[in-house]
């Protein structure tokens, strides 16, 4: 990409790409940006956002998702959220991060109870 050029330019060259396009539209194109919070072994709640809550969960549990989650492992995903996009998931994820620890907690027992 070069600048002045339309991601969607990009996005038509990458498709007619047959080496490129199987990687990208498997790596980006469709993954949904999630809002999620894990419990910390000290009890703690950690929010982030990813498109991979897989990989995520594995870094933080392997000590290098992130400086906070690394002294306090294990962790375990108690909620997660659908975004529209990164923007929105990041908007969100400070939204909650400005939370007080009861609300976080009753934003999750509202969670739960709505998937029960």
């Amino acid at each position: 990409m070069h600048p002045g050029q339309r991601i969607s330019d990009c996005l038509f060259a990458l498709a007619n790409d047959n080496d490129l396009s199987s990687w990208f539209l498997s790596s980006w194109v469709g993954r949904a940006w999630r809002v999620y919070v894990v419990r910390c072994r000290t009890g703690e709640l950690y929010t982030g956002c990813t498109v991979d809550i897989e990989r995520r969960l594995r870094q933080h549990n392997l000590g290098t998702g992130s400086k906070f989650t690394s002294s306090r492992r294990p962790v375990t995903l108690v909620y997660q959220e659908l975004c529209a996009d990164r923007s929105a998931a990041l908007r969100r994820e400070i939204r909650i991060k400005g939370m007080s620890r009861a609300q976080k907690i009753r934003m999750l027992q509202t969670a739960s109870a709505t998937r029960a």
